[in-house]
């Protein structure tokens, strides 16, 4: 009778090192995939957000948030009252019966104090403002790490995730740009921001 040869220890050392190798590459791998598609998820959304705000200006003549005439450096442009107006949702009243905006991912509608708001994969509200330039809708997510780099930098590490900015004198570069108005033409690094433009 011949006894049938099974698996040294050295074979399955070395089988269990290939497995660690291959796991020690392919994790990585995976990760970065996983951080793209969600990129590309948010820059689709963003995407999509600025073309129902350029719609609906073509139907109502105004934005969402007011018309151009009234939109002023003081004027604050809330993220629950634009998703209203562009799902004709309770709270809108310029438009209460079309949809501009579509089916959004579930987990991009965040919900405030009882009003639905945009939002991106990362759970904080996507800002809208107005372009100084052309008066355009400026659509954008903060990105995976929170912050708005894109209207004021933080040399202090002061500005927390997805608190509110301390007053502009908090910085050393004071806030460049007003609350309602808003350009990512100028040159400015925009960190991990994403935008319509």
């Amino acid at each position: 009778m011949t006894r049938r040869r099974g698996f040294t220890l050295i074979e399955l050392l070395v089988v269990i090192a290939i497995i660690g190798v291959l796991a020690g590459i392919l994790v990585p791998v995976l990760g970065a995939l996983q951080r793209k598609a969600r990129r590309a998820q948010v820059r689709n959304l963003v995407g999509q957000a600025g073309t129902a705000c350029e719609s609906f200006r073509a139907d109502h003549g105004q934005y969402p948030w007011a018309k151009p005439a009234t939109v002023t450096a003081a004027t604050a442009i809330r993220g629950e009252e634009v998703y209203a107006e562009l799902r004709a949702s309770a709270g809108a009243t310029v438009n209460t019966a079309q949809d501009y905006l579509g089916a959004a991912p579930a987990q991009c509608v965040r919900k405030v104090a009882g009003r639905d708001r945009l939002a991106d994969v990362w759970g904080a509200d996507l800002v809208f403002r107005v372009n100084p330039n052309g008066g355009g809708a400026v659509i954008w997510s903060r990105g995976p790490n929170g912050i708005d780099d894109t209207n004021f930098e933080d040399p202090a590490g002061t500005y927390t995730k997805y608190a509110p900015p301390p007053p502009p004198a908090a910085y050393g570069d004071p806030l460049k740009y007003p609350r309602a108005y808003y350009y990512l033409g100028d040159g400015r690094s925009r960190g991990d921001d994403l935008s319509n433009l």
